[in-house]
Order: C-alpha cells, then structure tokens, then sequence
C-alpha cells in the first residue's frame, strides 16, 4: 500500500571543521585554514561528492527507470563553510544539474559558523542558489562558549549575522544549546534575548545530549563537568520554548521553531519518514526500493571514502532494508516529533491499515497517561508528552 514519494532531499555532509567542538560526535576532520594546499583537498571532496551522487543516480535509475524531483539540499558538517564558496558552489551547481526535475520552491541550506564566513564567500553561495543559511551560535556567552570547545566569540556570531543578512540572504536560522554546563537562567534568557533581537526566520533549540566518546562525556565521567538534571532540563526547555512562543515564532518541532512558513523543508523529510540520499562520509541516506525502504550508511572515514569512489565504488558500510513493521512505528514516532502530530487518514493511506489496527490499545493508554491527544487535526503530543517523549516513541517500537 505504500506509494513513492515524487520528491527526494539530498543530504551532503562536509567533514572539515576548524577544531572539533568538545560536545561533538559527528565525524568531522579538523582543517588549518591556513593551510594552502587545503584548496586543492576541497576541490578533490566536491569531486568526489559528485563521483558518488552520478553512482547513485545510476543505481536509482536503474531500480524506478526515472528520478525523483529534487526538493530539498542541505549541506551540514563539520563546517560546510571551511570547505569555501567555489567547492561549495560546483557541489550545488552539479547537485541541481543532476536530477532531471527540480523544485520550484527548491530549498538549498548551507550550515555556517561564525568564524567561517566572510562576505565574498557568502556571496558566492548566493550566486550558486544558496537561499537559506543556518547560523551555528550555540550561545553568545563567552565563558561558555570556551566550554564547549567553540572557536568564535559571542561579538563574532552577530557580526556573521549581519554578514549574512548583508549579502541578500531572508531566511536564517540560528542554532542554540540549552541546558549547557554554567549555562544559569539569567544567562539563557540572555542568549534567548540576543537571539530573538537578530530576528531570524528560523530558531533551533537543542538540549545538550552528552555523547560517548566526547570530550565532554569523559570530562562527565570523570566528576569535572556538571549537567542539568532530567527535571532541570525539562525546565530549562520549557522557558527556551515559552520565551521563543512568545516572541512570535511558531513551534512546529521539539526543537525547532519559526515564523509562519519558515519551516525547514528538508527536516520536515525526516519527520515525515520521506526519501532523501546522503552523501559524504558518515553520510545516512533512506531510498525506496521494491516498495520498502532501504538505509545505509556511508564509511566514516575521509580517507577511505575518498579511495572507494576513486576506484569507481559506493563508499557504503552497512545496509538496513526497513520492514513494513518498522516503517509504520518510525512513521508514528517521527511524525509525532512535529507539533502537528500525524493525521490518521495519512497513516492510513501510507500503509492501508488505521493506527488503531496497527496499535491496538496504545493511543488509549498514552491518551491517559497525559501524553497525547487526538482531535479532528490529528494526534500530537500534550505539553508533558513533549517532556516525555521517549516514552512515548517506546510505545510504538516492535
């Protein structure tokens, strides 16, 4: 019963940062921008993105007979922007030129930070379809910017701001953490009242999840790093997002909110369970093939990814082919993510059986714990079930 989305996102991660931030677990290779010879290692990445989305595209080709439209690019990190604006635009322009059908709404985002833009290269991704940048702030608190390993100041991440908005660009959306060590009421609200005077479209507001591996996981270990507590954090967010509420911006994610019709298009993929390809190292990419959806996941490793696709070889490490059992509970739990929730004709008309068929009992049993709600818009989580969530994503696992 389930019918293939016309629409794909394309997910290209760029692995290269300045310095590793002390919270960070996605895979990324500390650059020197001082470095010369780092124009001839970009140049060498954008073409090795473009060797692997042709292998793809052949692949996918092979298995429908025609593309999917291009709906959606993003390209994260890392810090996309340490790659430069000329490799940044031929990956885009090549991207674009790729797929036979493009989006007229196409959204193109280009993850930044502050210490990695300038305005020749902002113009430059302007020129290449670039129309929506995501600011990495985090906090404009210096003491706690130090603690979390970034390399710009509070000072830089408004004049980066500026920079952006100097060079054309009307949708910016700016990342904060939330429940950071040292990070007291008086601090966040300030981080939340320099946010909001920038007025950006978008506003992502993330609670720190302390990764294994970390710096900052050791440093917790180890008795030298403090963190907010489940109930603090649970407080914490609840102010970020009430503050955020109030200053006009809708909250449409857990933690994500925007003013009216700023969402983030290629996220929403994600959350509706919908197709998009990754490329890159560690990349991630969720294609339908034979009517089910198939994960895999790129090498996490530059060099080796670097070598397979020199030999003319998909740089895959693993492959997940997602049963109907699965799709339906990442469909709920993903869905329920959004503050709109899902529509049980949707489900139904993905899958061909109702939510209550699939869960018997279940959306009763969260409706009285307090958790969600079900009306004629749909089923979406309660303010609690939001604090809860993991809870309730359990539910529906098989």
């Amino acid at each position: 019963m389930v019918e293939c989305c016309t629409g794909i996102g394309l997910y290209i991660h760029v692995p290269f940062c300045f310095r590793k931030c002390r919270y960070c677990d996605f895979y990324s290779v500390a650059v020197d921008y001082r470095d010369r010879g780092f124009a001839g290692t970009a140049s060498d990445y954008a073409g090795a993105v473009a060797r692997e989305l042709g292998l793809y595209l052949e692949m996918m080709r092979g298995e429908r007979g025609e593309l999917p439209r291009l709906t959606s690019i993003y390209l994260g990190g890392g810090t996309p922007t340490v790659l430069g604006g000329e490799a940044l635009a031929r990956i885009i322009g090549e991207a674009r030129a790729a797929f036979p059908t493009v989006d007229e709404k196409l959204e193109v985002t280009v993850e930044a930070n502050p210490d990695s833009v300038d305005t020749d290269l902002l113009r430059q991704l302007s020129r290449a379809g670039v129309n929506r940048v995501s600011l990495g702030v985090q906090s404009f608190n210096p003491q706690i910017l130090r603690t979390l390993g970034r390399v710009h100041t509070g000072e830089q991440a408004l004049d980066a701001y500026r920079m952006i908005r100097g060079a054309g660009f009307d949708n910016v959306s700016l990342d904060l953490m939330l429940g950071l060590p040292g990070q007291t009421r008086e601090l966040l609200e300030e981080d939340l009242r320099q946010a909001v005077a920038l007025s950006p479209e978008h506003v992502s507001a993330y609670l720190l999840k302390v990764e294994p591996g970390t710096p900052f996981h050791r440093d917790l270990e180890a008795g030298e790093l403090t963190v907010p507590d489940e109930d603090q954090a649970a407080e914490i967010y609840s102010r970020a997002v009430k503050y955020l509420k109030e200053a006009g911006y809708h909250h449409y994610e857990i933690s994500n909110l925007a003013r009216t019709g700023r969402e983030s298009r290629h996220n929403l993929i994600y959350w509706e369970n919908r197709e998009y390809l990754g490329l890159g190292p560690a990349a991630h990419s969720s294609l339908r093939e034979e009517g089910r959806l198939v994960r895999r996941a790129n090498v996490s490793d530059l060099g080796e990814y670097l070598r397979r696709l020199s030999s003319g070889e998909l740089p895959i490490e693993s492959v997940e082919r997602v049963d109907r059992e699965l799709e339906m509970a990442e469909t709920m739990f993903l869905g329920l993510r959004r503050m709109a929730g899902i529509r049980p004709g949707e489900f139904e008309s993905r899958f061909g059986q109702t939510i209550e068929e699939v869960y018997p009992g279940v959306l009763e049993r969260l409706t009285a714990s307090g958790l969600i709600i079900g009306d004629e818009a749909g089923i979406r989580l309660t303010g609690r079930g939001i604090l809860l969530a993991n809870e309730v994503f359990i539910a529906f696992l098989p």
